[in-house]
């Protein structure tokens, strides 16, 4: 009977899918990318060998709820520190590419955890704007922000 009550094994998220904290977080991770649109932006840890995590939240349930028309382009910024285990052109990175809807554009940049640091106390500009100074990114042609949502 305990079991049932999902207090038993499933304290931790890990190794039990039957579990009200993985489920709710599933459902609220599945919400978010559904209702993405336009551009969207993702950070992946590039000091794992295996950024792209086919056993991620990420992985099994938003990557697949990104759908065009409502998402045009993913823009991932792969985050490495002094241990860079991967880059742009990883495996794990060709199998994210595999499982997003063919419609929808991708690009991949490398950028330094410092880099992102530098941006984290700037209240005043957005991300976008802030890594497009520091790293001197340039605009996807023809993408502007939208109101889509």
């Amino acid at each position: 009977m305990l079991s049932e009550t999902f207090t038993a094994c499933c304290l931790a998220c890990n190794g039990c899918e039957n579990n009200p904290v993985r489920s709710f977080w599933n459902r609220v991770s599945a919400a978010f990318a559904e209702h993405a649109c336009g551009e969207v932006t993702v950070m992946l840890n590039g000091s794992k060998e295996q950024p792209f995590d086919p056993k991620s939240t990420f992985a099994r349930i938003e990557i697949k709820a990104l759908k065009h028309p409502e998402v045009k382009h993913l823009n991932l910024f792969l985050v490495t520190g002094h241990k860079k285990m991967s880059d742009c052109t990883s495996q794990s990175l060709q199998d994210l590419q595999g499982k997003l809807d063919p419609n929808i554009s991708y690009t991949c940049r490398e950028v330094m955890k410092s880099q992102i640091e530098e941006c984290a106390p700037s209240t005043n500009a957005a991300c976008g704007a802030c890594f497009s100074k520091s790293i001197q990114l340039s605009l996807i042609p023809d993408q502007t922000p939208s109101t889509c949502c």
